[in-house]
């Protein structure tokens, strides 16, 4: 049985035969530019600060997502 998903796509050669539900995760964390550090920090490093921390919290939502559909008994996340 074939699921279609309105707005999402499964990718070619695979086929969705359960959908268990949508997954969210939102993580937060400080800006590094507003740290008081940032002041006597080059343009250059405060901007690889920050593109750093972006690459952690990606991360970090990838596993909380692949771990909430875990839960749900999802064995794949498309979107």
């Amino acid at each position: 049985m074939c699921i279609n998903i309105p707005g999402h796509s499964v990718p070619e050669g695979y086929i969705a035969s359960t959908v268990y539900g949508l997954v969210e995760e939102l993580v937060v964390n400080d800006d590094p530019e507003y740290q008081w550090i940032d002041k006597i920090r080059t343009p250059r490093a405060s901007n690889e600060a920050r593109q750093t921390l972006f690459s952690k919290l990606s991360g970090e939502v990838q596993r909380r997502v692949g771990l909430k559909a875990i839960e749900l008994g999802a064995n794949a996340v498309i979107g």
